[in-house]
């Protein structure tokens, strides 16, 4: 295995931190560790780049016990949530820092280089903009290209898309997968935002309180959780019907009422009062337009 994490442990007081996390990943992984705020999340993330010691355990990256290293003796990158850009520097003085002061690159040598990755994030005609001058999204993109350039085994990336909008979000975190796929870099991942998970990750592992509560695929944690936290982090079952709000059709009829309808662009939300519960079923579009009153009833869809 390229990176093993054996039975880390970080406990700030007795309810919170990290009890214990194993894992074990391969070289060029995508791994995401999706959970709630104050699941121990974030605390994996500062022990594996070395902002935290832990209590036990132990890191192994590439056949290097790193465990006891400091940050910048880790071959380990991380992108916090706010950049941690310089921000009296330009652009492509951010990125030539690393280059300089972490592989020891001439300055020429080092512009050189970080050419090299402005253009692979796409800010190419940037390189002399002070960073306080960028969008959102064009800091983060200076982020990444920092965090790359200095060639890390692993990076880590600490909710790093929590500032944006939700359409520079998607369009941002595609460019982070697929500059993954071409550099073929191992990243661990963490967000409490399922879609950012189930859309980025080739596994996913899903923490409460401190402890994994399953590991898997993202058709796997989706499709078959393996308890009911996962099962209802991830969207919930329907216990009338065991089946998820997507899984669901409503059509006119008479034993339920839509009491809310929520129309969310490619999607419309519906709560039904049935049968004394409120059933969720979401539909695509604007599709099959019900309104607030309207007497329907549920079913599984037939592929169910």
């Amino acid at each position: 295995m390229f990176l093993e994490i054996n039975q880390l442990q970080h406990l700030y007081d007795e309810k919170n931190g990290v009890r214990e996390f194993s894992l074990s990943l391969e070289k060029a992984e995508f791994i995401t560790i999706l959970g709630p705020s104050g699941c121990g999340k974030t605390t994996v993330l500062r022990m594996l780049g070395g902002f935290l010691r832990p209590q036990r355990g132990q890191v192994v990256l590439d056949g290097q016990d790193i465990t006891h290293e400091d940050p910048e003796e880790r071959p380990v990158s991380t992108i916090f949530q706010n950049y941690a850009l310089f921000t009296h520097m330009t652009v492509l003085e951010n990125i030539c820092f690393g280059l300089e002061n972490y592989r020891k690159l001439s300055k020429a040598k080092a512009a050189e280089a970080a050419q090299q990755y402005i253009n692979l994030v796409g800010l190419t005609g940037y390189e002399k903009t002070n960073v306080q001058k960028l969008s959102g999204g064009q800091q983060q993109r200076v982020a990444i290209a920092r965090s790359l350039a200095i060639e890390p085994k692993l990076l880590l990336l600490d909710e790093p898309f929590s500032n944006l909008d939700a359409a520079l979000r998607e369009r941002v975190r595609q460019d982070l997968k697929a500059l993954q796929k071409q550099l073929h870099i191992t990243m661990i991942f963490v967000t409490h935002d399922q879609e950012e998970a189930l859309s980025l990750s080739d596994r996913i592992v899903v923490m409460d309180q401190g402890e994994i509560r399953q590991i898997g695929q993202p058709t796997e944690i989706y499709r078959q959780p393996q308890n009911a936290f996962v099962r209802d982090f991830l969207g919930g079952v329907e216990p009338h019907f065991a089946l998820r709000s997507e899984d669901l059709e409503i059509l006119p009829g008479s034993q339920g009422e839509v009491v809310e309808k929520s129309f969310l662009g490619a999607t419309t939300a519906y709560i039904v009062a049935w049968k004394g519960e409120r059933i969720r079923v979401t539909t695509l579009g604007s599709e099959p337009g019900f309104d607030l009153g309207d007497k329907v009833d549920i079913r599984a869809k037939a592929s169910q």
